[in-house]
């Protein structure tokens, strides 16, 4: 009991000086650990931030690099990788849409200025050369207008701007519509119109789809307008109309074909493009090649090859597509319809 205090004493002051210095000493080492293995796993991380930022619409080609595409970082940079490829194709395609626009709108615009500098450069001319010019003025102005009004009518499909009014639209009496439509115009061109009819389709009933007349008839005018272009003279141009192929569970098909020159088998994979020139798909023979009379090719009169790319974004905001079939002679489109599309329409 006499014992001295002393020695537990200075055991406890070693302790305690051992406790004051060893804790902030511990979590001193454990920040500083802390801090460098977050630098250590966020260093790829803001890897992939400042390259990322240095991406512009310069260099969407440029990717980011994958340490490791099993982890979490691995799998979000082949996410991003995935969203710039997909940025950069939808940023190609705007140029070449922009650079072809402006190609298809230089054409007529330098007509049209150069007759007015014509006309203008001589005080006085005849009221014959003025009618002409004014003439040539007209006919560039209208093509100009069918141009923007395509390119309109493309940039609202891309956009989503425009949504589709869908009533019931009976195919057969739309094909029956256009053909009335376009009866003058075969004739003029030395053509036959002939439509043909699937007797075990009901009209009014398995030929309804639910769509915008309105398209759907564009869809249709453009591919006989095509068919009418290139049709040798004397021949017929044929429309047959059914039920869609067994690939659709419930839908319409129509045909369109012709026994023109065809589409060259190297551009038969571009015929939905736009600013595909039907001069491009089916060059007219040269002068001294060109036959007389029945069978002669009809006269040709390039558009600005807009015609079935709309024609297939219509068919596509309707839930269905166009297809150009493989046939040894002339050219065939089966257009197939849904009677039950995915709603939505343009957007």
């Amino acid at each position: 009991v006499m014992l001295s205090e002393a020695e537990d004493r200075a055991l406890l002051r070693q302790v305690r000086t051992t406790l004051l210095l060893a804790i902030p000493l511990a979590l001193l080492v454990s920040v500083a650990a802390g801090f460098l293995l977050a630098r250590r796993s966020l260093a790829p991380l803001e890897a992939i931030v400042a390259r990322t930022a240095t991406i512009t619409a310069a260099n969407l080609d440029e990717r980011l690099p994958v340490v490791n595409p099993h982890d979490e970082l691995g799998r979000l940079t082949q996410i991003i990788n995935g969203l710039l490829e997909r940025v950069d194709r939808a940023f190609r395609v705007q140029r070449q849409f922009m650079a072809d626009a402006s190609h298809e709108l230089r054409t007529p615009l330098a007509i049209v200025r150069g007759e007015a500098e014509v006309t203008l450069r001589r005080p006085h001319r005849e009221e014959t050369e003025y009618r002409e010019a004014l003439g040539i003025v007209q006919a560039e102005s209208l093509r100009l207008s069918r141009i923007v009004d395509d390119l309109l009518l493309l940039a609202r499909t891309d956009a989503g701007g425009s949504r589709i009014t869908r009533r019931p639209v009976s195919i057969t009496e739309l094909v029956l519509s256009v053909l009335r439509s376009l009866r003058t115009l075969a004739d003029a061109r030395g053509l036959t119109l002939q439509a043909d009819f699937d007797a075990a389709l009901v009209p009014g009933s398995d030929d309804v789809v639910p769509g915008d007349d309105a398209l759907l008839r564009r869809l249709l005018l453009n591919l006989l307008d095509n068919a009418l272009k290139y049709a040798p003279t004397g021949s017929t141009v044929q429309l047959a109309v059914s039920a869609a192929a067994p690939d659709l569970t419930r839908g319409v098909r129509v045909r369109v074909s012709d026994v023109g020159p065809g589409i060259p088998v190297a551009l038969r994979d571009r015929v939905f493009e736009r600013f595909v020139h039907g001069a491009a798909l089916a060059p007219p023979p040269a002068p001294d090649d060109v036959p007389a009379g029945p069978g002669a090719p009809s006269p040709v009169q390039t558009g600005a090859g807009l015609g079935l790319a709309i024609a297939q974004a219509i068919a596509v905001a309707h839930g269905g597509r166009i297809v150009l079939l493989d046939r040894p002679l002339g050219t065939t489109f089966d257009v197939l319809l849904p009677l039950d599309p995915t709603p939505g329409g343009f957007a």
